[in-house]
């Protein structure tokens, strides 16, 4: 009897002991399942992290590669400026020199023969005529240099005076041609002028456009052989690269001379090209500033002045003036 309590305690004691590993199992269990879920949970954040590094990696080499393209594009635009700098500052000294050879020349001339007339009584008054005329057109020739330099200054500065009003382009171009008739005459050269009686009226300083028929007239004289023909058409026109429904009126001066090279046709207008360019042999009297004035005129009452031109064959400028809206 006391056997089989014994064996019963034992049996009691292994149920309970089953009961407490069941117990710890199922705690151990648990555990380990979170463990598994807290280790997933680590496994998801690491990847994220890893996935947000290499991200950011390579969001960073995307940004140094701008950061250096950037770096690349301003120091050629820096380089390029500081070309076009030494390039300017290299005509600026040409002009300077040109400037300064151009008005030298007729003051040489001015004083050479105002010392003779002085110094020498015997001068027979025939010479004594074409000496006053040398010295009358070197000074002619000298306020003209003075005034290019000036009046572009002036422009560049804002200071010019401006007189604006309603001017006729038709009687302008009739006054600027009668008064390079001489210089036609002695030239031999034929002048004709299309210009139609019904063209409307600018608005615009009579002087400064009647100064920008004058410079591309002058050049069309200085330019052209002896014995050839220059002519100066006017017509009303619809602008293209200013506004489209723009009325305009386009004058157009075509000369004979030798042209313009296809390579300067894009600086023919730019300051102080002319004191150095090399494809005119016989480079022409003057500071090259007439032209950029000229375009600074017309740019001024939103008109626009250009150039066609083939080397050999002529050059034909015009420019074109909106018409006046005013009754």
């Amino acid at each position: 009897m006391d056997e089989f309590a014994a064996l019963k305690e034992q049996v009691s004691a292994l149920k309970r002991t089953e009961a407490e590993m069941k117990e710890r199992c199922n705690l151990l269990q648990e555990q380990l399942q979170d463990q598994s879920a807290e280790k997933m949970l680590l496994e998801v954040e690491l990847k994220r992290k890893s996935s947000d590094h290499e991200e950011s990696l390579e969001r960073f080499h995307r940004l140094n590669e701008e950061i250096e393209r950037r770096v690349k594009e301003r120091t050629a635009e820096l380089e390029q400026a500081c070309r076009q700098m030494q390039q300017l500052d290299e005509l600026k000294d040409s002009f300077l020199s040109s400037v300064s050879h151009e008005l030298r020349t007729p003051l040489t001339s001015i004083r050479s023969f105002s010392e003779i007339l002085l110094n020498y009584e015997d001068v027979d008054p025939e010479s004594q005529k074409e000496f006053l005329q040398i010295i009358n057109l070197e000074s002619e020739r000298l306020t003209r240099l003075i005034n290019d330099v000036l009046d572009l200054s002036k422009i560049e500065s804002g200071n010019m005076v401006w007189h604006d009003d309603l001017v006729s382009l038709k009687q302008i171009i009739e006054e600027a041609a009668k008064a390079q008739r001489p210089l036609f005459q002695k030239k031999s050269l034929e002048l004709t002028l299309d210009l139609p009686v019904d063209l409307p009226l600018v608005f615009a300083d009579r002087d400064r456009v009647h100064q920008v028929v004058t410079n591309i007239l002058g050049n069309a004289v200085k330019f052209s052989p002896e014995g050839s023909a220059i002519r100066i058409r006017a017509e009303k026109h619809w602008s293209g690269g200013l506004d489209e429904s723009l009325e305009c009126i386009k004058v157009s001066i075509t000369d004979q001379g030798r042209g313009v090279a296809r390579d300067d046709l894009h600086t023919i207008f730019d300051k102080f090209r002319q004191a150095t360019a090399d494809t005119l042999k016989d480079k022409p009297e003057g500071t090259g500033l007439g032209l950029p004035i000229c375009r600074e005129i017309i740019t001024r009452y939103k008109g626009e002045l250009w150039v066609e031109s083939e080397e050999g064959k002529g050059s034909t400028f015009s420019f074109r003036l909106p018409v006046s809206t005013e009754p």
